[in-house]
């Protein structure tokens, strides 16, 4: 049975057309090899830099976490960062018939503005968020006799 996570990820990549989003081949870096898992892709630390001076958590929120209004969650389990990356080279807002323009679009990042490598340490960082917190911890939700 195929996850939602690795449907979610075909899609975006389909949908966006790697082809079209200008994801350069895979570096000479062993991180972003094919094959290499995922924990070792990137460097969180710089993520969190680049995920807050690039303007991501404006609408994804610090921790990835979305928003009704602004944007999808996007953390703690992202999509492949090259799923990303072809997204955030041409988001679907963008793409024709431009039907939620301007509203509801992400801008787009040129490899120029974001590289590889830099779509690869946010990655990383998204990875080291928080999921939600289960209600059952939170006591304004808990049953009381």
């Amino acid at each position: 049975m195929i996850s939602t996570r690795l449907l979610a990820g075909a899609i975006a990549v389909l949908f966006v057309g790697v082809g079209q989003a200008q994801v350069s081949t895979y570096s000479t870096n062993a991180a972003t090899a094919p094959g290499v898992p995922a924990e070792n892709v990137g460097d969180a630390q710089r993520g969190r830099t680049l995920f807050v001076q690039n303007g991501c958590y404006g609408c994804h929120g610090y921790d990835g976490q979305g928003g009704s209004y602004t944007a999808p969650r996007i953390a703690p389990d992202p999509l492949p960062w090259e799923a990303i990356a072809a997204f955030i080279r041409s988001p679907r807002g963008l793409v024709a018939p431009y039907l939620a323009w301007p509203f509801d679009v992400m801008p787009a990042f040129t490899s120029r503005m974001v590289s590889d490598r830099d779509v690869q340490d946010i990655y990383a960082y998204l990875r080291t968020r928080p999921g939600p917190t289960d209600l059952k911890n939170v006591p304004t939700f808990q049953r009381r006799p």
